[in-house]
């Protein structure tokens, strides 16, 4: 079930990201940079929602919505979005005040992003498992 959930957004992704393409007559650089984007951008989500819930669990939850509305890590992990989207904003408009080419960045933007999510990656890697384990239920 979850490998056709899977599969099924990665199709529409696909499917949608086609029909952007070629009404736009895009590049080759600029596909493969939305297309590396596409997958990057939410493989960053999800290692901070995973550090947010390893750091702040909440067991004592009376039912599903409540930890997923309602917890200090979903806070923070939505939080932590919005600063990276705005400070995301800020730098690609003073980029495109300074007419920087759109390719310059979109590569800026991922070799950023990819430094983050190693570190983020490496950081979850080498902590998850005690973390883990201090979780009292």
């Amino acid at each position: 079930l979850k490998l056709s959930f899977v599969s099924y957004h990665v199709k529409k992704i696909l499917f949608d990201h086609l029909i952007v393409f070629v009404y736009f007559k895009m590049d080759i650089i600029s596909i493969i940079c939305i297309l590396y984007a596409s997958v990057l951008l939410p493989f960053i989500c999800e290692l901070i929602g995973i550090m947010c819930n390893l750091k702040y669990p909440k067991m004592d939850a009376s039912n599903d919505t409540e930890i997923v509305k309602q917890s200090m890590s979903t806070f923070i992990a939505v939080l932590v979005g919005m600063i990276l989207a705005s400070i995301s904003s800020g730098y690609l408009v003073i980029l495109m005040v300074l007419n920087v080419p759109s390719v310059v960045i979109m590569l800026t933007f991922l070799v950023i992003f990819t430094i983050l999510a190693l570190a983020l990656w490496a950081r979850v890697s080498k902590t998850a498992d005690d973390s883990f384990n201090k979780i009292q239920v």
